[in-house]
């Protein structure tokens, strides 16, 4: 079994919608037809890893990452 766990303050619509923005982004999000593609990969478990689609970066730093450390996945940042 997988799971993410999460803490952040407001309502449980507000909370979903915050860790929503860590898994998925949406691209282009001022247009009439949203164009939505799969920005990170989440490998998680035994060599747990994070890949940016965009910059191609990928750390193992998860635990960095999930306290707000985006700045690992800057394509020149990471480790």
């Amino acid at each position: 079994m997988r799971a993410l766990e999460t803490c952040v303050g407001g309502s449980r619509n507000e909370a979903l919608a915050r860790a929503m923005q860590i898994l998925h982004a949406q691209v282009n999000p001022g247009a009439a037809e949203p164009v939505t593609e799969v920005i990170r990969h989440y490998a998680l478990g035994i060599g747990s890893r994070i890949r940016d689609n965009r910059t191609g970066r990928t750390t193992s730093r998860l635990g960095q990452f999930f306290k707000g450390h985006l700045e690992l996945m800057r394509a020149n940042g990471g480790d």
